[in-house]
């Protein structure tokens, strides 16, 4: 083999299947238009929710030690918390458990039992989630003006329900109390935000099909 053509085969080899990376690249490019735009969109839709949900929890625990301090943070979160065990001190006598006090934000019942709603538990956190979220997922600004206010009316009433059950569960002294504040109650946010996701892309869906 002459040096000629030793060098004529090195320049060739790079290219030896142009046509396979040509449909592998095509390929590609077809999977992404599905999962946008296509049948299977939805995996597109659902890599921004997952995406945008990890980005604010990192961002927000990252910050939270110099956030959480301010004044009108700590303000917020206060106000929620007093609404809240005022909303459940009034759930409560209306299914009958007959709480005898609320003060300080603890509702007090005759058994000795009792829950304090402290700020953690205001939903502060969760309500800053769903604003990130909808703000900044994809959509016409003219319907997330009236979407954002009503997802935030949702997910607080969805707390005020998660505060009051507890708050009544406490009452009746039912055992695993510690277990539903941490996982089946606190999943019923989730369950809250990913349902809003749905109706907000089945809104934007409907808005997309008028024009």
């Amino acid at each position: 083999m002459t040096p000629e053509s030793e060098h004529s085969n090195t320049q060739k080899s790079p290219s030896e299947h142009p046509e396979r990376e040509r449909s592998l690249l095509k390929w590609v490019l077809m999977r992404l238009k599905q999962y946008t735009t296509g049948e299977w969109y939805y995996l597109g839709e659902l890599a921004w929710f997952a995406g945008l949900l990890v980005v604010f929890h990192v961002s927000y625990h990252s910050v939270a030690d110099i956030f959480l301090v301010l004044p009108m943070v700590q303000s917020i979160r206060l106000g929620l918390a007093v609404h809240i065990s005022e909303v459940s001190y009034w759930l409560c006598h209306w299914a009958g458990l007959e709480p005898t006090e609320l003060a300080n934000r603890t509702i007090y019942f005759a058994n000795g039992r009792g829950l304090t709603v402290i700020e953690g538990c205001s939903g502060f956190k969760q309500l800053l989630q769903s604003a990130f979220l909808f703000i900044l997922y994809p959509g016409s600004w003219r319907h997330k003006l009236w979407f954002v206010p009503s997802a935030l009316l949702i997910v607080h009433a969805a707390n005020v329900f998660r505060i009051a059950l507890l708050t009544a569960w406490s009452g009746l002294d039912w055992p695993f109390w510690q277990w539903m504040h941490d996982y089946p109650l606190r999943g019923l946010y989730f369950l809250v935000i990913f349902a809003l996701w749905y109706a907000w892309n089945e809104n934007r869906a409907r808005s997309d099909r008028a024009y």
